[in-house]
């Protein structure tokens, strides 16, 4: 599981506390944002370590061919910024790095929110299917989250934000098509 723009990185933290035979990666660029949270996945397992948790400082963007095909499952949490326009299909470079971190038949699920000082344009679903479609994934919800979504997903941005409350939220469910 890979969490992309994983911001301080205690999602994953928890994640892979509770799921000790996950392999839970936080992928973050600010190095300074996951600095506490892999600390304390580093500490021995009686103190709270997590072995299985991994915090890699990277842009989505970036993701390297090497590390193609690593995760069945990638979440994006209230993304902003060029992650925010990677999922909303409006940039074709992150998108690509998402789709890049999938196993075959994988599944990204991304919940975000998107108001007009975000300075990002919410596109209609058929052109999010058809960005998706062209970074070799398949739409299968674009859709209004429900408040039980909103809350299983909880993070410290999305407090800050008042997500659900304050702004709407959209989730996208993808999977990489291993047809394509």
């Amino acid at each position: 599981m890979i969490d992309a723009g994983a911001g301080d990185g205690h999602e994953v933290l928890g994640l892979a506390r509770r799921n000790a035979r996950t392999l839970a990666i936080a992928v973050e660029p600010a190095a300074s944002s996951l600095r506490d949270a892999a600390r304390r996945a580093a500490a021995r397992p009686p103190r709270g370590g997590c072995p299985n948790a991994i915090f890699v400082v990277s842009a989505v963007e970036a993701w390297p061919d090497e590390a193609r095909g690593l995760a069945d499952l990638v979440t994006v949490h209230y993304p902003w910024g060029s992650l925010l326009r990677g999922v909303v299909g409006a940039d074709r470079l992150v998108l690509d790095g998402l789709a890049r971190m999938l196993a075959p038949g994988g599944r990204l699920e991304a919940l975000f929110s998107i108001v007009e000082r975000d300075g990002v344009d919410l596109p209609c679903a058929e052109v999010i299917r058809e960005a998706y479609r062209n970074a070799g994934l398949k739409l299968i919800e674009h859709r209004p989250a429900t408040s039980e979504e909103i809350a299983a997903a909880p993070s410290t941005w999305a407090r800050r934000l008042g997500a659900g409350r304050a702004r709407p939220v959209w989730r996208i469910v993808a999977v990489l098509d291993s047809t394509a």
